[in-house]
């Protein structure tokens, strides 16, 4: 390392203390300074204008304002260090920002924000039209082999992961694997029957752990798919989270029949009222346990969905996001192991680009055994075609020029495209259904 290297690396972890002194005073004083601090830690134009423009939207008093204090000062001293550190600090300013030009140099592209994992496919409830269902309740990944993952993946400043299933409590050494990743930041998606007093502890106490709890409605729709008792056992799990300061969300299945009830005033007003920060909405897709075509949602009903979910976030200053409305946000199709997106492995290890895109070529034991990174599984034909892809599908064009961000579905929006790419790789299918 030269002289000029080793300033600007001092430079910058001096920065980064900075940054980090401001967490214990969640005050708008605190939180304009810390977007000053960002914006000099990042090496990337796009993100010191981002932190430019969120500097602005908090003197202007922006909705987002209440969104980031709302959340900041309900978690706990420790949820509240670690959100900041791991999630923006090690995840967004350092592994974004400061390492994707240097990856880019060696690697020959920028890798995504996250990786998206199912750690195991076990799972102590049999909900309806669950993607988890059609596949075999085998342990899933090892700990040895999700540890060396998660190593990787900080060798190439991703710090941000999202766990999903199956159940991730089944298994009961992930707190281990949570306490050990500690400078990381985990999102899980989760049925929160098990989230009980003890692990509501443990999960703050390790304060790097966000689950995003399902729900279906109130307790007749979360019953009548979920199984008899689970609302209850829900609403204990997010009484739990609140009461110790850990930040957590609502995870809902949209289909074409329950649009009304899950953007009802009264179900937000009781989410909120739990605890919850977080709303995550998926369109429902027709994989897994009894898929059915008629329950995906429409164009007319997403259409409302999209209106009725922005007026949330305009008028309520709620951190909202739709799978697939929120293409908007994202420029498109955010899988694949885009630059900002994600890739999935998952339980046996095979290599998708979404979770909700049931075809692999390749297998994550293919490059971790064999002396290979997840650089090489990010260079694979098959998800460098989605992202080239991606790249060709101009989402801003008038959408009789096919051009639509509510529509930036790889494999649901634009199926006929997402075919001729499974048929030119010849990928395997993850069930039967996909076959």
């Amino acid at each position: 390392m030269g002289v000029a290297d080793w300033v600007k690396g001092y430079a910058q972890k001096k920065l980064v203390g900075e940054f980090l002194k401001s967490i214990d005073d969640p005050s708008l004083k605190n939180l304009i300074r810390m977007t000053r601090i960002a914006e000099r830690i990042t090496r990337c134009e796009d993100d010191k204008g981002k932190a430019r423009a969120l500097r602005r939207y908090f003197e202007e008093g922006h909705p987002s304002l209440d969104i980031a204090m709302g959340v900041i000062r309900r978690l706990s001293p420790n949820c509240r260090r670690k959100f900041i550190e791991n999630l923006f600090v090690n995840a967004f300013l350092i592994g974004n920002s400061m390492r994707e030009h240097e990856i880019y140099e060696n690697e020959g592209f920028i890798p995504p924000t996250l990786i998206v994992i199912s750690p195991t496919m076990r799972c102590n409830l049999k909900c309806i039209g669950c993607y988890a269902g059609e596949y075999e309740q085998n342990y899933g990944l090892s700990f040895e082999l999700l540890d060396r993952i998660l190593t990787e993946a900080k060798e190439l400043g991703i710090y941000f992961i999202t766990m999903t299933g199956g159940e991730v409590f089944v298994r009961k050494d992930i707190f281990d694997i949570w306490e050990k990743h500690n400078d990381m930041y985990f999102q899980l998606y989760t049925n929160g029957t098990l989230i009980d007093e003890e692990a509501a502890d443990r999960l703050e106490k390790l304060g790097n752990v966000a689950p995003m709890i399902s729900v279906e409605g109130f307790k007749e729709e979360t019953d009548s798919r979920r199984g008899e008792g689970v609302y209850d056992k829900v609403m204990a799990a997010m009484d739990n989270l609140r009461e110790r300061g850990v930040l957590f969300g609502a995870s809902i299945t949209e289909t074409k029949y329950n649009m009304d009830i899950i953007t009802s005033e009264e179900l937000i007003d009781h989410l909120i009222e739990k605890g919850v920060m977080v709303i995550w909405y998926f369109q429902y897709m027709p994989i897994g346990r009894g898929p059915s075509v008629l329950k995906q949602v429409p164009p007319p009903v997403r259409k409302k969905m999209w209106e009725r979910e922005m007026k949330l976030v305009r008028e309520r200053h709620l951190f909202i996001a739709d799978f697939w409305n929120s293409g908007v946000f994202s420029s498109g199709c955010i899988a694949g192991g885009r630059s900002g997106g994600y890739f999935y492995i998952d339980w046996n290890g095979n290599i998708t680009p979404c979770a909700f895109v049931p075809f692999y070529t390749h297998n994550i034991k293919d490059f971790i055994y064999n002396n290979k990174t997840i650089s090489d599984a990010l260079r694979t034909p098959f998800l460098m075609a989605v992202r080239k892809w991606q790249k060709s599908y101009n989402y801003r064009k008038p959408v009789n020029e096919r051009g639509n961000e509510i529509r930036p579905c790889f494999i649901r929006d634009h199926f006929d495209e997402s075919h001729k790419i499974f048929i030119e790789y010849n990928v395997k299918p993850l069930d039967k259904n996909a076959e």
